[in-house]
This record gives C-alpha cells, sequence and structure tokens, in this order.
C-alpha cells in the first residue's frame, strides 16, 4: 500500500491530463481490471451514479465491476473538468489522449506512469498488470474471500486467480505470531 499511496500522491492534480491520470490509476487500483479493459472502456459503460463499470472481458465475457470511493470521485472530476477539455469530436471513449483527444492508448498513458512511479521513488518496473495484482492482493490481505476476488477480476477459473495466494515469508512470520498458540502465551502447553 505504501508505494500505491506514494504513486498516487505525486500525480498532478491542476492539469487536465493529471486529473484524467489520477482516474486512470484509482480506476485501476480499485478495480483490477485489465489493460485492454480499461483503454476499452466507453462513456456508457460506467454507471457513476451506481459506482459500477460494465467491463467487456475476455471472451467478450462482460462483468459489473464496483467502484471504490476514490476511484468514483477521481472519475467524476475527470468527467467535469478533465475530459471535456482533452476530448476532440464525438466518441465515446472514456479515456481521452491528451496529444489527440481520441482514445488513450497504452503508449501514450505507460510512460506517464513510469514518469510517475520515477517520481515515488518505487524501484520496481510499473506495468498497468501492476495494479492488477495490487488490488487483488490488498483485497486479499483485506480478509476478501478468493471467490469475490475471481469475480471482481473475470477469471473464469478460480485456480488463475489463487496465484495471489501466495504468501511472503514476511506475512507468514507475521500471521504465527498472532495466530499460533505457542506464540500468544508460552506458560500454556499447546494442544
Amino acid at each position: 500500500m505504501p508505494e500505491v499511496a506514494r504513486l498516487l500522491a505525486v500525480v498532478p492534480r491542476h492539469s487536465p491530463s493529471g486529473i484524467r491520470d489520477l482516474a486512470v490509476l484509482e480506476v485501476l487500483y480499485s478495480t483490477g481490471v485489465r489493460r485492454a479493459e480499461l483503454l476499452g472502456l466507453n462513456l456508457p459503460d460506467l454507471r457513476l451514479s451506481e459506482s459500477m463499470l460494465y467491463v467487456m472481458g475476455k471472451g467478450s465475457k462482460e462483468r459489473v465491476v464496483p467502484l471504490g470511493k476514490a476511484a468514483t470521485e477521481a472519475l467524476q472530476r475527470y468527467l467535469a473538468e478533465s475530459r471535456p477539455i482533452l476530448a476532440k469530436g464525438d466518441h465515446q471513449a472514456l479515456f481521452v489522449s491528451a496529444s489527440h483527444g481520441g482514445r488513450l492508448s497504452v503508449d501514450e498513458i505507460m510512460p506517464v506512469i513510469r514518469d510517475y512511479a520515477k517520481q515515488a521513488r518505487i524501484k520496481k518496473k510499473v506495468n498497468l498488470h501492476l495494479f492488477r495484482h495490487t488490488c487483488a492482493t490488498h483485497l486479499l490481505r483485506g480478509g476478501a474471500d478468493l471467490r469475490c476476488i475471481q469475480t471482481l477480476l473475470g477469471h473464469s477459473e478460480l485456480s488463475t486467480t489463487a496465484i495471489y495466494t501466495r504468501v511472503d515469508l514476511t506475512d507468514l512470520k507475521r500471521t504465527l505470531k498472532k495466530c499460533h498458540p505457542r506464540e500468544k502465551d508460552d506458560s500454556q502447553p499447546a494442544g
């Protein structure tokens, strides 16, 4: 979470493209949508009053994805203040390019996100899939049910979602110390 917070903190909030970038990042982190799903979103796919996105996933499978509060607020601001300035022509793309006003592409957004990561002093390689992974991992660590995460991510098989259950050693040690009876009270024998 600290890396995500640092990344979001460096995004400028006073330019049309910065407002758009914040909305993009908040949607990625809140929903875990795939790169193609994000960039393929159209205005009618957004139900802002319900804080929902209608996403066309792999295999043309549609799913409904809830938006978190921060993502909803970032989208509201983007639609009110930024998109009207950036968009050129009458098209339905939700996220639009600052340079040509049409649908935002991965080639346009990735250099910007990598620059934000550099400003935030994030050492790992940042890509759009990392937000999907981070969303799922943070939900799992927060106690979300694996089946709910599966539905959110649009995985057809639970085994695909299960990759997020890999636990690092620090989490394992913390859990052992917190949950194991011998770690809680050394004066009582286990069993």
